[in-house]
């Protein structure tokens, strides 16, 4: 009961921190946002390397409660730094009554805004992929593939190895590149990352595709992030991130529920089922990207009138 009470207390300080992030990330890198984007990212997966090291570290010289310990001192560390940000745009008084606006227009936007919805189904796909690899990759690891728990532990780090390898070439070669088409390869790339590690029986199939999952998660997130920072404005951000983050916590429910709900089923074959639902996904992904894109272009005008000859090119009649 303490570990689970632990672990809501570390989520729900997470899903309070990222949407501010979101906006503070909004504000200080709005002149190149792809490039802001992608190297937060790069930082967040750095973070998860060296922090799987140090809390290993922590574990093996200390305790649980001294790495949570630390835990700790780096959130105080982050929230520290923050200050650090231009933050001047002051946004006045809110009036009484403007939160319940603000988050029925979060809502709001959240479904009716045909790009929040592309990007909001894709965040699904991907952050389900991570929790795939936190539920299933350590069962994929001993059974199907018989492999030690140090093997465990390269193929955990490769998921955030392409993170960094994704977000490196993002922000290095690709800041030109349009959401859309982040979006679109990323999910596709995805589900036949996630088909080909599911087909691994090596431990260098295993890693290769692990690489390419995270590589993909990057891709993806780095599209949705920026199109989500792009359309909505930073009084928003919060809320409308805070309704994505609700749906990705959904189906994180989902996928850890799976191991209990197919009992009896290997973790290749959920890995197999995986990639035909985030192909499925990836499918819906590109017909609502067609359908925004043709509701974008300008439509004809109904009002349109003929227009007459000229009397000079008029053919006098016989």
């Amino acid at each position: 009961a303490v570990l689970y009470a632990t672990a809501s207390f570390v989520s729900l300080g997470s899903l309070l921190s990222y949407p501010s992030s979101q906006a503070l990330l909004q504000r200080a890198g709005a002149t190149a946002l792809m490039r802001a984007v992608s190297r937060g990212i790069l930082a967040g997966q750095a973070g998860n390397i060296v922090g799987a090291a140090i809390g290993g570290l922590c574990l093996a010289a200390l305790s649980m409660t001294a790495c949570l310990l630390v835990c700790a001192g780096f959130s105080l560390v982050a929230a520290t730094l923050t200050s650090l940000v231009n933050d001047n745009d002051d946004l006045g008084a809110r009036s009484h009554g403007a939160h319940g606006r603000d988050l029925a227009q979060g809502l709001s936007q959240t479904l009716a805004n045909p790009h929040i919805r592309i990007s909001g189904c894709a965040l699904i796909l991907a952050f389900a992929s991570a929790h795939a690899s936190n539920a299933l990759l350590a069962a994929f690891t001993r059974f199907d593939l018989n492999l030690s728990s140090e093997t465990y532990g390269f193929l955990a780090a490769m998921y955030s190895g392409g993170g960094v390898l994704g977000s490196v070439v993002l922000s290095a070669l690709f800041n030109r590149t349009s959401e859309g088409l982040l979006i679109a390869v990323g999910t596709v790339f995805l589900a036949a990352a996630t088909a080909g590690f599911s087909s691994a029986h090596t431990p260098i199939e295993a890693l290769f595709w692990q690489g390419a999952i995270g590589l993909s998660f990057t891709i993806v997130r780095a599209g949705c992030d920026v199109t989500i920072l792009k359309t909505v404005p930073t009084r928003m951000v919060g809320r409308v991130r805070s309704n994505i983050d609700a749906a990705i916590g959904v189906a994180a429910v989902a996928v850890y529920l799976l191991p209990t709900l197919l009992h009896g089923f290997a973790a290749r074959d959920m890995f197999v089922g995986l990639s035909v639902a985030f192909a499925c996904g990836s499918g819906l992904i590109l017909w609502l990207q067609w359908r925004a894109a043709k509701a974008d272009l300008p439509q004809p005008s109904g009002d349109s009138k003929v227009i007459s000859p000229s009397p000079s090119c008029v053919r006098p009649r016989d």
